[in-house]
């Protein structure tokens, strides 16, 4: 089970798995710590901490490097992002009031409230 297609797509060239079925979906959000206004993501520049999983090891911090290359703003927002271990210390961060907005999975984030 992987949250990464990436790491499945390796599996399968290395013959390690035969089919790949995906069989529960999640999303990713921004979310900021309580009690402070939404973000949405066309704010997400002005944004001073972004809190993100390391898109070298964490899918979710993949991702939301995604999210943020593809709105055109990875380069502009890079030097505010600060790196995290793995989602839950993303969560934690954020809960904690270390960041201002994070990307984390919805799960994670129902879970976390």
């Amino acid at each position: 089970i992987s949250a990464d297609e990436k790491n499945m797509k390796m599996l399968q060239e290395k013959d390690l798995v035969s089919d790949v079925k995906p069989f529960v979906t999640n999303e990713l959000v921004l979310v900021v710590p309580k009690g402070q206004p939404k973000v949405e993501l066309s704010q997400i520049a002005t944004v001073k901490r972004i809190v993100l999983g390391n898109p070298e090891t964490v899918p979710a911090g993949n991702y939301g490097k995604q999210v943020l290359t593809k709105l055109g703003v990875w380069e502009q927002v890079e030097p505010n992002v600060v790196y995290a271990k793995d989602v839950k210390a993303v969560t934690a961060s954020i809960s904690q009031g270390a960041g201002d907005a994070g990307f984390i999975y919805k799960t994670d984030a129902y879970c976390s409230r």
